[in-house]
């Protein structure tokens, strides 16, 4: 059994999300910033098709293209200069060279990381621009930002504003609500929590703990999808480019938001608490990716989030500087294992043998609880034989 052991220091950088709502004016200037940074996106990535098509007519005659964010930020004074594109000089620059390194980064990935080939940006998808520092700061709670009459009022909640950040990301959502990220950073609270619990992921239940405590799965996507299908159709009936096709379409996405925004409250709360009353948690690694290629399963894992559960766990547990997640390796017997006497069954548990019992020892188990304590003593193992104390993810491979 090998081991992969993580540790990391006390400080750490956090995204602080906030509403905003701007007047009349700043929408229009944000607008016009969001069109700006979407117009040189989408340039640089037709040019960089065009040169990179060139070559590979006459490889001869034309250099090889080469892909950097210096090169493509090298562009926007000829731009700037054009008569045609002058009005990207009273745009904030920042933003517009933060647009280039987005466009160099889309090909990186591409190459490099196999991730799909680079698409041109819309206006009708998430609009969003960069500010630095520099360029924006906050006054007396309000959100000032470079070449943007007055200042933009934020909803703040319990949460109080970073006073020093590094840079921030206004965006505008598919229902037309405004957000504003800063990146700050931050030194996490130190949790205490002192038990062990074991998790076992699943769709009748989202989560089983080893302690027998059971979290419905809520499927809000199921609960919404009737309405979701009524607003769907009344949006292809609308003609394409009216006004009341583009209220339809805001209902849409508003309707997706707040689906969206539940489980993500779920999750949130769910997670933090775990994190917050335990000195260890042990979980599975599973893979979402490949179970989502079930098409009878794919909707409902996706409505689970089983993915979205792991990753607030990692970075949760990390900011946590006291609990120490233990990750199962996916091929892990943690259900095909007694947690009494550790012996296997002589036939493989079907997936609808929801309770057994062990021809060993005689204990009598429910399926999920008896994989959430396999993964908890697992927990217990590992977070007793670690030799860094500051280690806080632990990857458990066979």
């Amino acid at each position: 059994m090998s081991q992969h052991r993580s540790s990391f220091g006390g400080q750490f950088q956090k995204g602080f999300k906030y509403r905003l709502y701007p007047n009349q004016t700043q929408q229009r200037y944000l607008a016009q910033v969001f069109g700006a940074c979407r117009y040189v996106y989408n340039r640089q990535l037709a040019e960089q098709q065009t040169a990179y098509q060139l070559w590979r007519s006459n490889k001869s005659h034309y250099p090889t293209p080469l892909v950097s964010a210096f090169g493509f930020i090298l562009k926007l004074p000829q731009w700037k200069q054009d008569p045609e594109t002058a009005w990207l000089a009273e745009m904030p620059s920042q933003s517009l060279q933060q647009a280039c390194s987005h466009a160099a980064d889309a090909f990186k990935q591409f190459f490099r990381r196999g991730h799909g080939y680079p698409k041109f940006r819309t206006r009708k998808g998430r609009q969003s621009t960069h500010y630095t520092n520099q360029t924006s700061s906050i006054r007396d709670g309000r959100l000032f930002l470079s070449k943007c009459s007055g200042t933009i009022k934020i909803a703040v909640d319990d949460r109080d504003l970073p006073p020093h950040f590094t840079q921030c990301v206004v965006s505008r959502s598919l229902s037309g609500k405004y957000y504003v990220s800063f990146t700050a950073n931050y030194t996490p609270e130190k949790t205490s929590g002192d038990k062990f619990v074991g998790m076992d992921l699943g769709l009748t239940d989202l989560a089983t703990l080893s302690t027998g405590e059971v979290l419905p799965n809520p499927r809000y996507y199921l609960q919404a999808q009737r309405k979701l299908g009524r607003l769907q159709r009344q949006l292809t009936k609308k003609q394409k480019g009216s006004k009341n096709r583009n209220k339809a379409r805001q209902r849409l996405t508003t309707a997706y938001e707040r689906v969206s925004n539940l489980r993500s409250n779920t999750l949130h709360t769910f997670t933090t608490s775990l994190i917050r009353e335990h000195q260890a948690i042990g979980i599975e690694d599973l893979n979402v990716k490949g179970m989502m290629r079930n098409r009878r399963l794919a909707k409902h894992i996706g409505d689970a989030s089983w993915g979205e559960i792991s990753r607030q766990l990692k970075y949760k547990a990390v900011a946590s500087q006291h609990c120490t997640l233990v990750i199962a390796d996916p091929f892990y017997p943690s259900t095909q294992t007694c947690s009494c006497c550790g012996k296997k069954p002589v036939q493989r548990l079907k997936l609808y043998e929801r309770r057994w019992t062990c021809l060993y020892c005689g204990s009598e188990h429910q399926r999920d609880v008896n994989a959430a304590e396999n993964l908890k003593q697992l927990a217990i193992r590992e977070h007793d034989r670690k030799s860094d104390p500051t280690t806080r993810i632990i990857l458990v491979t066979r």
